[in-house]
């Protein structure tokens, strides 16, 4: 009698040990662990300061274009970057790597993103992509390199559809003809002198 008592006691237990919750390892991450992290900056080699800008330039983190976190209003533009369309800016980062490049043109990103247009398309690229165009190279495809870029141009600010197919740009960012070299001038020969040349005059016979 007493064991057919402890029998459902067991059985009771048993239960109440397999309904336990799961460890914390398997439960669900809080908000805070999933929200958007900010673009991280191109590491600059050997922690080398960038140089100065021109004057009339002003340099731009990828920090600086999109407000973090993302609200209920979606991407927002911060207001350093309102204020610059239209402006001289200065923006380091890496050149996106595709299988389909076009001419006088690349994607520049806060970190190296590879895509395939045949496959996901533009959909890896992130929302602070910078479309870049090269009007001095409309005819070349941009050679492509691993290493961060800095490059200097005129910023456009605002959602435009189309630049590539489906793909749809907030910022773009116009390249000026590189500045042509100062030509090294040459040696000035020394001037002749106004004084008469001695004449030469032949031994006596």
């Amino acid at each position: 009698m007493k064991c057919s008592l402890m029998r459902p006691l067991y059985v009771l237990l048993a239960m109440v040990f397999i309904a336990a919750p799961v460890p914390s390892v398997l439960a669900q991450e809080s908000p805070a662990a999933t929200e958007a992290a900010p673009p991280v900056a191109p590491k600059r080699r050997g922690g080398n300061k960038l140089p100065p800008c021109p004057p009339g330039v002003t340099h731009v983190e990828w920090s600086e274009l999109i407000k973090t976190p993302v609200g209920p209003l979606g991407l927002e533009l911060t207001d350093k970057i309102k204020t610059l369309d239209g402006k001289k800016v200065r923006l380091l980062g890496y050149m996106v790597q595709r299988d389909e490049a076009v001419p006088g043109a690349l994607w520049l990103t806060p970190y190296p993103v590879n895509i395939e247009e045949s496959e996901a398309g533009f959909a890896d690229l992130p929302p602070q992509a910078v479309y870049v165009l090269i009007p001095y190279r409309s005819k070349i495809i941009a050679p492509y390199t691993p290493r961060p870029l800095l490059l200097t141009g005129t910023l456009s600010v605002g959602q435009r559809a189309g630049e590539e197919k489906e793909a749809t740009s907030l910022f773009r960012l116009t390249l000026e003809s590189p500045a042509e070299r100062p030509t090294r001038a040459k040696p000035a020969r020394p001037k002749a002198s106004g004084r008469p040349r001695p004449a030469k005059t032949s031994a006596p016979e």
